[in-house]
């Protein structure tokens, strides 16, 4: 799976347990699709699965892989251990 692009975790993406706030995940999600997608598509099912928490400082890389019919699967993985800490279809 291609990596799109790697995400450091600051300050105003964690919550008050120090991790990186889940609403985060889906900023990070739609930031994996190109804008102009965006305009021409329309997202109409999404399932985020978190795995592992992120927390500040840490770096987040993200892959995006394609699938017919429009399906696409975002991961991504945190840089410390190489382990998923979510993925979503």
């Amino acid at each position: 799976m291609p990596k799109i692009s790697l995400k450091k975790i600051p300050y105003s993406d964690i919550d008050k347990h120090l991790h990186a706030n889940k609403s985060r995940y889906l900023n990070w999600i739609l930031d994996s699709l190109l804008t102009s997608w965006h305009f021409k598509n329309q997202i109409n099912r999404l399932c985020i699965n978190f795995l592992q928490e992120a927390f500040e400082n840490e770096q987040a890389s993200i892959y995006l892989k394609k699938f017919r019919l429009g399906k696409y699967l975002v991961q991504g993985l945190c840089e410390t251990d190489n382990k998923a800490c979510f993925i979503a279809e």
